[in-house]
C-alpha cells in the first residue's frame, strides 16, 4: 500500500523516475528474510497475505470477498466511515470494493490479520521474529536504525512531483512547474493503489493544491489514511472525513 505523496523539488531535478531515491536507501538494510519473503509472517498468516491480491492466479483471492467479522473489524477502527454512514454488511463493503479507491494498505492489514485470527493460525515468523529481515548482529541493528532517523530528502525548489511511498520512496512522474500541469499528467499515467485504481484530474489538482493549504507537502498522502481538501476545508483521517 501505494501511497502517493507530494515534493516540491528543482525544476530542472533528474532523478530517474521509477528509481528509489539514494537518500532513503539505506546501506545497513538487513538482509531479506528468507523464511517469510520479507513480510515477517508465520507461514500460515503469509499465505493469507498472498492469497488476498493472487498475483499468481491460482483463485484464491479475497480482497473483494470478505467476511461480516472483517468488515466489522474494519468499521471499528474507522476504516470505512468516510464511505458509510451506518456499519456495512460484508456485501455492501465487497462491492464498494470493486468502485473507486477501495481498500488500500490499511484496510489490507486490518483484513488479513482479523481473518489469520479467526482461522487461529495468526503469528510472526519464527526466524526473523517478525522484523522481515536478518540483521548481522547487534551492532548492524544499530546503524540500521540510526540511519532511519536521519535519511536525506531530495532538494527543495519550485517545481511539483508526485512520489511513491510504498517503498523507501522513488518519484513516479515528471517535475511540473504548476499544480495543473502535474494534475492534468497524473490523470492517465499514476495509480494510487496497485496498478488499476486511478483518479481524475479534478481530484489530482485537490489533493495537490492542498500543499497551498498545509505548506508541509509531507503531510499530503493519497493512499494513506491522511486526507487535505481545500475545497471543503477538511485536513485529517480519511476515516474521518465528512461528506460533501
Amino acid at each position: 500500500m501505494g501511497g502517493r505523496t507530494l515534493k516540491r523539488v528543482p525544476l530542472d531535478f533528474k532523478w530517474p523516475v521509477g528509481e528509489r531515491w539514494w537518500g532513503y536507501m539505506g546501506y545497513f538494510f538487513p538482509a531479506k528474510c528468507p523464511a517469510c519473503d520479507g513480510e515477517g509472517l508465520n507461514p500460515a498468516t503469509k499465505q493469507i497475505s498472498d492469497d488476498y491480491y493472487d498475483f499468481d492466479r491460482k483463485g484464491t483471492q479475497w480482497q473483494h470477498n470478505i467476511t461480516q467479522d472483517e468488515a466489522d473489524a474494519l468499521w471499528e477502527v474507522g476504516r470505512l466511515t468516510y464511505d458509510f454512514k451506518e456499519k456495512p454488511t460484508a456485501a455492501q463493503v465487497n462491492e464498494w470494493s470493486h468502485h473507486g479507491m477501495g481498500h488500500d494498505c490499511c484496510n489490507r492489514w486490518t483484513l488479513i490479520k482479523t481473518r489469520a485470527k479467526r482461522l487461529g493460525v495468526y503469528g510472526e515468523c519464527e526466524y526473523c521474529n517478525g522484523e522481515e529481515g536478518i540483521f548481522g548482529d547487534a551492532e548492524h541493528k544499530r546503524l540500521y536504525l540510526e540511519w532511519c532517523e536521519k535519511s536525506v530528502d531530495p532538494p527543495e525548489g519550485p517545481g511539483f512531483q508526485v512520489w511513491e511511498t510504498t517503498s523507501e520512496g522513488s518519484p513516479v512522474s515528471p517535475v511540473f512547474a504548476t499544480p495543473e500541469e502535474l494534475a492534468d499528467w497524473c490523470e492517465g499515467n499514476v495509480s494510487i493503489f496497485g496498478t488499476s485504481t486511478f483518479i481524475s484530474k479534478a481530484e489530482w489538482l485537490d489533493f495537490v493544491k492542498s500543499y497551498e493549504e498545509t505548506g508541509d507537502p509531507s503531510a499530503i498522502e493519497i493512499g494513506s489514511t491522511l486526507v487535505v481538501k481545500p475545497s471543503t476545508g477538511f485536513i485529517g483521517p480519511i476515516a474521518i472525513e465528512p461528506k460533501e
